[in-house]
């Protein structure tokens, strides 16, 4: 299915992934409409159906195909950035409520998975921050402190439950892993049970003011509402400024049986990009995730060489008998390390969460329920400190300046990059590539029987030129992270619309009256 881009996830092992809910053939009225059928988008419809709003949700794919279901399912409460980057951006104040919030994000799944009697295999375990350098310990003990100034229940140790040397630990209590496509399944269906809609392969456009507010559908539906919650992660809003203010990245996941056991518990070091890992299935002992080798999106030469540096690393800690899948998730980087969550500027109702780093389970259940309470009209002390309007000036300058610079070259030097053909025999099945043919640049992909497919390489966010991803065949957009199916389907991220489709038999036409020149070869992706 197209619009599930996490198909090789482990999750979707034995886990019933077809359409459970019809897609949207008519026009509806509703209080809210919430875009996004991740764990953001059913905590915040859930919550929102608590308070008596009649709530609507559109999911482009199916429940969790998006990011929630690419995630290693780690629930872990200490900042991605680190306690000590997060204190000196934000203050202590500021950044023990953002981490009382993770901690209470747990607790709510916690709940949840009780109340509504789902089967998501949540436990509590401990979380291990570690560094395999021992000339890296006084660093590590500076986070040690700072995760203490946070609240957290925290331990500097040299106790640690693996088989390999390291330099030093930080353990952090009541920590907790889950299976997340199997809570999301119960959310979805304790939400419907009390009278909330789901429509799956629905793809909503970018919503827009007005009084009412209308959501329009790729289909020709619309959802009137009162307001809407745009929660896919990415800032699906049309072009804004926060394109600029997130930057999307790539992180790797392999599931490995191995040789040695791994111990209960989450696991991150300090490497960089960082590694983590955790048993797969409670009571497996050498069923192992294994997540890392990020990158940013679209900007790799080497995406299936991300899985292999996953695969060296496992073998060397743990011995590798079987790789049992392979797969990457997609996630948004704030510039100031906080996510934007709150009403859109200059909009009246209209409400979004983004950037939540590589720890979108507990933040975006944060979002959910301070999104909630935002439109039903409940204070939330988060509301300033994530307000998607505020003014970070010394903690954001330096990475909006880098993004601003970064997308620019791409906008302008990707559209040289290409191999100048004369021929389209040299595309093998399976494979994409960027085509140049009279000096326009086209994304060329040939299906396994051997259809080609031809496309406008111009993302349909931005017009940024996109690249081929052979690991997981996909076209990304460098800029803002859009991701393509091969024939051109949008799966991912801010693109409002599929990649326009070319016509095959006029290129072709045109290619075979040049037969016996040589190709030429311009620069391609680095």
């Amino acid at each position: 299915m197209h619009n599930i881009i996490t198909h090789d996830s482990y999750w979707y092992a034995g886990v019933h992934s077809a359409q459970d809910y019809p897609s949207l053939s008519t026009d509806l009225t509703t209080d809210v409409v919430v875009i996004g059928g991740g764990i953001t988008g059913l905590t915040t419809a859930l919550s929102l159906l608590k308070e008596g709003k009649q709530v609507v949700v559109l999911e482009a794919g199916t429940i969790g195909s998006g990011t929630t279901g690419a995630t290693s399912a780690q629930l872990d409460t200490v900042p991605d950035q680190g306690a000590s980057e997060l204190i000196g951006k934000h203050g202590l104040e500021n950044s023990r409520l953002v981490t009382k919030a993770r901690m209470d994000s747990i607790l709510l799944i916690e709940t949840w998975s009780k109340e509504f009697q789902i089967d998501c295999e949540f436990e509590r375990v401990p979380g291990y921050f570690y560094s395999e350098d021992e000339s890296r310990f006084p660093e590590l003990r500076d986070e040690f402190h700072a995760m203490s100034q946070l609240g957290l229940g925290v331990t500097l140790t040299s106790d640690f439950p693996m088989p390999f040397p390291i330099g030093g630990v930080v353990r952090i209590d009541n920590q907790a892993r889950f299976h997340p496509l199997k809570y999301l399944s119960g959310l979805a269906k304790a939400f419907v049970s009390r009278g909330g809609l789901i429509f799956e392969n629905t793809r909503a456009l970018p919503p827009h003011g007005g009084a009412p507010l209308e959501v329009k559908t790729d289909g020709g539906n619309v959802v009137s509402c009162e307001q809407v919650a745009v929660c896919t992660h990415s800032a699906f809003l049309g072009i804004s400024m926060f394109d600029l203010r997130v930057a999307p990245y790539q992180s790797y996941v392999i599931a490995v049986r191995t040789e040695r056991s791994c111990p209960e518990g989450i696991f991150w070091d300090d490497a960089d990009p960082y590694h983590y890992f955790r048993r797969a299935d409670p009571g497996v002992e050498d069923l192992v995730l294994i997540g890392g080798a990020d990158h940013k999106t679209g900007q790799s030469s080497d995406e299936l060489g991300a899985w292999s540096v996953l695969e060296e690393y496992a073998e060397k800690r743990f011995g590798v008998r079987e790789i049992v899948a392979r797969w990457s998730g997609e996630y948004f980087e704030p510039d100031d390390g906080l996510p934007y969550v709150g009403k859109v500027p200059m909009t009246s109702s209209i409400f979004m969460a983004t950037g939540f780093l590589g720890t979108g389970l507990t933040l975006g259940t944060v979002a959910g329920k301070l999104m909630a309470d935002q439109i039903v009209g409940h204070p939330n002390l988060l509301s300033g400190i994530l307000s998607t309007s505020r003014v970070s000036a010394m903690a954001s300058s330096s990475n909006l300046f880098f993004e601003t610079a970064n997308v620019a070259w791409h906008y302008v030097a990707d559209r040289f990059k290409g191999e100048v053909v004369y021929a389209l025999s040299g595309i093998e099945r399976g494979q994409g590539e960027l085509i140049i043919f009279d000096g326009q640049q086209i994304a060329a992909y040939r299906d396994e029987e051997g259809e080609l497919k031809l496309l406008s390489p111009a993302c349909t966010h931005a017009g940024c030129h996109v690249h081929w991803n052979d690991a997981e065949k996909t076209w990304d957009c460098p800029c803002h992270g859009g991701r393509y199916a091969p024939d051109g389907t949008r799966l991912y991220g801010p693109p409002p619309r599929d990649l326009q489709r070319l016509d095959v038999k006029s290129i072709s036409k045109g290619l075979e009256s040049r037969t016996g020149l040589e190709t030429k070869t311009a620069p391609r992706n680095s």
